[in-house]
């Protein structure tokens, strides 16, 4: 991946001014070079199951380079899912989503860090996997949502068993952590972005990495100054003379103390800003945890390091595994392996 342009897929993540199906379609685009598939590149999300219904997928597209026409094929498995939500599917078709539903839930369940097909604990028959297409292997990346639930996924498929370089795996895990930041983010967003430059609620400006607009926590001047050092980062990563891959990714974390997402913004004379946009997770749990110790505990129970969920909520790695002992203290666990066992995999929307 020597000449792929990671930075460019982190970009992609943050793009608020395309509608659902563009964003997701420039995603698919710029993974491809990252993930270099050989047969091809499907992107769709997956939308959580409910109380008496099984998983559907919503929407679908493949990358640009892709050799074969992969979306018409996931259609058809999106079109059964519909009609089983629907009460219209036959006794066959049941039986086929129930089964697709035992894949969906043990792909998700799989730990963040197992990105390979082979490496997956697999169910079901292989055509429900390759939709009948010569794959051998699958780069199997899940962005799984800690807000609301649901899954953005990218597969690549590959015409022999692969092997996956510990850095790439590093790598696709952290843009997997902006991927959920950037559907969160428009998700909150939805259509309330403004032309102006003022601070958004909560939020700050940024020019040439110094705060010049700010409201609410952004107003206090260590979490200020954690927004400049933020931004400064990011502009080294974009540009970075050792290229933009992993080295770059590494330092423009998912989240900026777990609070806020810098995006890009253009004012009417085309003059480049930042915007520090309010961006948390915003979930619950009842079992007396903090909202920051419910996040690591939802991340550490899909298998992510110490390393990685500092990395997703933009807090230092030992304040990652202080909130993770304090949580499993409050909850009476003991070991970390006992987390997915008593919790599950996706605590906290499950």
């Amino acid at each position: 991946m020597a000449n792929s342009d990671a930075v460019a897929a982190v970009e992609a993540c943050y793009a608020l001014d395309v509608d659902d199906d563009t964003w997701l379609q420039q995603l698919a685009d710029a993974m491809h070079p990252l993930l270099q598939p050989e047969i091809g590149l499907l992107a769709y999300q997956l939308l959580p199951p409910g109380p008496s219904a099984g998983y559907r997928i919503g929407r679908i597209c493949q990358s640009a380079d892709s050799a074969l026409e992969l979306v018409p094929k996931m259609a058809q498995v999106r079109d059964l899912l519909e009609r089983r939500h629907a009460g219209a599917a036959n006794f066959i078709e049941l039986a086929q989503a129930a089964v697709l539903d035992r894949i969906f839930q043990t792909g998700v369940e799989e730990p963040v860090n197992k990105v390979l097909w082979s490496e997956r604990e697999t169910v079901g028959p292989r055509w429900m996997h390759t939709l009948f297409t010569p794959i051998e292997d699958q780069h199997v990346l899940l962005a799984r949502h800690l807000a609301g639930g649901g899954v953005t996924a990218f597969v690549s498929g590959l015409a022999s068993r692969r092997t996956v370089e510990p850095r790439d795996r590093e790598l696709w895990t952290m843009i997997l952590a902006h991927v959920d930041a950037g559907q969160r983010l428009r998700a909150r967003l939805a259509g309330a972005l403004g032309d102006g430059l003022d601070a958004p609620p909560g939020g700050a400006v940024l020019d040439d990495g110094r705060v010049v607009h700010a409201d609410g926590d952004a107003t206090v001047p260590d979490l200020r100054a954690a927004l400049q050092r933020a931004a400064q980062e990011i502009d080294r990563a974009r540009a970075s003379k050792g290229g933009r891959g992993v080295d770059a990714v590494e330092v423009w974390q998912g989240l900026v103390d777990g609070r806020w997402s810098l995006v890009e913004s253009f004012d009417t004379d085309g003059r480049r800003f930042v915007l520090a946009h309010r961006n948390e997770p915003g979930v619950g749990d009842a079992r007396a945890l903090t909202e920051l110790e419910t996040w690591v505990v939802g991340l550490a129970v899909r298998g992510c390091s110490d390393k990685l969920i500092g990395y997703t909520l933009g807090i230092a790695r030992s304040t990652a595994a202080g909130h993770l002992a304090s949580a499993m203290k409050k909850l009476q666990i003991a070991r970390r392996v006992d987390l997915v066992r008593y919790l599950g995999p996706r605590f906290p929307e499950g």
